[in-house]
């Protein structure tokens, strides 16, 4: 501001005017009646979401509650400027406080398939949003617990029926396969999920519906979070839609975790 002021050309009003769309531009999840302000905010966002690691930087540099109003801010502008919507932007559909809810608690074997399933699914069409939501695997010695936002998780399910994945006769084999999926997706869904479960699960790997590759990188990103030190459990949380998973431990996860609603007790880590 100094530099600016020196230039001479400058009134005060303007000079002020300036300072606050600088000082005020990273605080984009803050709306606020000064045009000045929203305006070095969009421009920001703008600039920002063009760059392909973004998503990335945020999500591990940013809390969850503010990362949302950059998200929001995001939509907001790509509206106004008529440009494509970028399915990314509803990666914290619906995110409050208490967005996670505990799914499942299976043993490690079914688990691993069940990773393995949502990895297949992660390599559906991201341009077209048709992603699975976040999710996140807490895992101990012997079991994991999966938590996700159900409601979510649910809209996904359902639009496997309500609009299918892929209609052209020509991927009619690929559309077979997104139904076998499906039927083990609404399985992990019920409050609880046993045998039945690992039974249908076990015919989507036997038959290969499930690729080998997608198992044996399941079975490696679980195995990395059960190098576990005093039997303090690891969690895995993915974000399939932007291709990220992030590995926490300690107060990392701790505080990653409360951002989700996961509460960590004595009780549930022993557990």
């Amino acid at each position: 501001m100094q530099f600016l002021s020196k230039l001479d050309i400058f009134s005060s009003q303007e000079l002020d005017e300036i300072r606050r769309i600088i000082y005020n531009h990273s605080d984009k999840h803050v709306w606020t009646d000064d045009p000045f302000q929203e305006i070095g905010k969009d421009v920001d966002v703008l600039d920002c979401f063009l760059y392909e690691g973004a998503f990335d930087f945020y999500l591990g540099n940013k809390p969850l509650a503010i990362f949302i109003g950059y998200l929001k801010r995001a939509q907001k502008v790509w509206k106004e400027l008529d440009l494509p919507p970028d399915p990314r932007f509803g990666l914290l559909e619906g995110y409050k406080l208490s967005w996670f809810q505990h799914i499942q608690t299976l043993p490690m074997q079914t688990m691993r398939k069940v990773l393995a399933t949502f990895l297949e699914l992660s390599e559906s069409d991201k341009r077209r949003g048709f992603c699975p939501p976040p999710f996140c695997i807490l895992v101990s010695s012997s079991s994991a617990k999966l938590f996700a936002n159900r409601r979510n998780w649910i809209k996904y399910v359902n639009a496997f029926s309500k609009e299918g994945i892929y209609k052209l006769p020509e991927r009619s084999s690929i559309e077979e396969k997104y139904k076998e999926i499906n039927i083990v997706l609404k399985e992990i869904l019920k409050k609880k999920a046993g045998t039945k479960l690992a039974s249908k699960i076990t015919i989507l790997t036997t038959r290969e519906t499930i690729s080998k590759k997608n198992l044996e990188k399941a079975q490696k990103m679980l195995s990395q979070t059960q190098r576990v030190r005093g039997h303090q459990p690891y969690a895995l949380l993915v974000w399939p839609l932007v291709n990220i998973y992030e590995e926490l431990r300690d107060q990392k996860m701790v505080d990653r975790l409360s951002e989700l609603g996961v509460e960590m007790t004595k009780s549930f880590v022993e557990t």
